[in-house]
C-alpha cells in the first residue's frame, strides 16, 4: 500500500539572525505534522519511489505543466490510492541566513503552492491559523483595553467586557499550550538528530516563545495567497489557472 517514502527538512537558525529563527519555527510546525497516518505529503528534497510505481501512477503526466514536483507526486499517489510513508530518519538539515524580505516571499510562495495543489490542506490551515491569530491578538488587545475608559456603553461592553482577568487567562492558556507544543517539538527533533542537540537547544526560546509570531506570519501568508494567482521563483514569474494550468508570464 506504500507508494513513496519521504523525509522533510529542518532549518537550523543562524545566531544573531531573527529572520532565520522565524523561518525555522514556521517550517518546524509543518515538519511535525508528518507521521504515521494517511495525510502525509511528498517532499522533493528527500523522497524515494520505485521505478515501477513511478511509471504505474503516471508521475510524468502529473509533472506536465506543474511547478511543484512533490505536490504533483503526492496527487499522483493519492489518485492511485497509495500511501506516503514518512521516514523521520530522512529529516534533512538546511542551513543559512535569510532576511525578512526573503522570509515573507518564501513563506507566502509555499502557501500559494499549497492553495493550488492541496486545496483542502490550505483551507484547513486558513481556518485554524486565522482562528488562533484573531483570538490571540483579541485577548492581548483586551488586556490593554481593560485599562482604558472605552469599555462603557452596550457595544464596547459586549466586545471588551469581562475585565483583565478573562483576557489574561485566555492569553495565558493559549501561550502555555503553544509553549508546551514548541518544547515537545524541540525534544522530538533532538531525538531524531542527537548530533544537533546543542545546536537546536541554543534556540529553545524561539521554538517555545515565538510561536504566536510564527502563527501570525502564517495567517498573513494565507491571506496573501488567497488573493494571489502567480508566484515569482528564481527570476521567473508563473501564473496559475488551476493545478493543471500553468503559464510562464515573465522570465529574466
Amino acid at each position: 500500500e506504500v507508494g513513496l517514502s519521504t523525509g522533510y527538512r529542518w532549518y537550523y537558525p543562524t545566531s544573531g539572525n531573527l529572520a532565520s529563527v522565524m523561518r525555522s519555527i514556521w517550517n518546524g510546525s509543518i515538519a511535525t505534522l508528518l507521521g504515521n497516518h494517511n495525510h502525509n505529503f511528498a517532499w522533493g528534497g528527500s523522497m524515494a519511489i520505485r521505478k515501477t510505481t513511478f511509471h504505474r501512477v503516471r508521475v510524468l503526466e502529473y509533472w506536465q505543466r506543474s511547478i511543484s514536483d512533490d505536490y504533483s507526486m503526492t496527487r499522483a499517489l493519492r489518485d492511485a490510492r497509495l500511501r506516503i510513508h514518512y521516514e523521520p530518519r530522512c529529516l534533512i538539515g538546511s542551513y543559512g541566513r535569510c532576511g525578512w524580505g526573503e522570509l515573507l516571499e518564501w513563506s507566502t510562495r509555499q502557501m500559494i503552492l499549497t492553495k493550488v495543489y492541496s486545496r483542502k490542506l490550505w483551507q484547513l490551515a486558513l481556518v485554524s491559523q486565522w482562528t488562533f491569530a484573531l483570538v490571540w491578538w483579541w485577548a492581548l488587545a483586551g488586556i490593554v483595553v481593560s485599562f482604558l475608559p472605552i469599555t462603557r456603553g452596550p457595544i464596547p461592553s459586549a466586545v471588551w467586557g469581562g475585565g483583565t482577568q478573562k483576557y489574561a487567562l485566555l492569553a495565558g492558556l493559549l501561550f502555555l499550550f503553544g509553549a508546551v507544543r514548541g518544547w515537545y517539538r524541540i525534544r522530538t527533533i533532538q531525538h531524531l538528530r542527537p548530533e544537533h542537540r546543542d545546536e537546536i537547544q541554543n534556540f529553545w526560546w524561539g521554538y517555545a516563545l515565538l510561536f504566536p509570531l510564527a502563527s501570525t506570519l502564517t495567517a498573513y501568508n494565507l491571506a496573501r495567497s488567497a488573493l494571489a494567482s502567480s508566484i515569482e521563483w528564481r527570476g521567473v514569474r508563473y501564473e496559475f489557472g488551476s493545478a493543471q494550468e500553468l503559464r510562464v508570464i515573465r522570465s529574466e
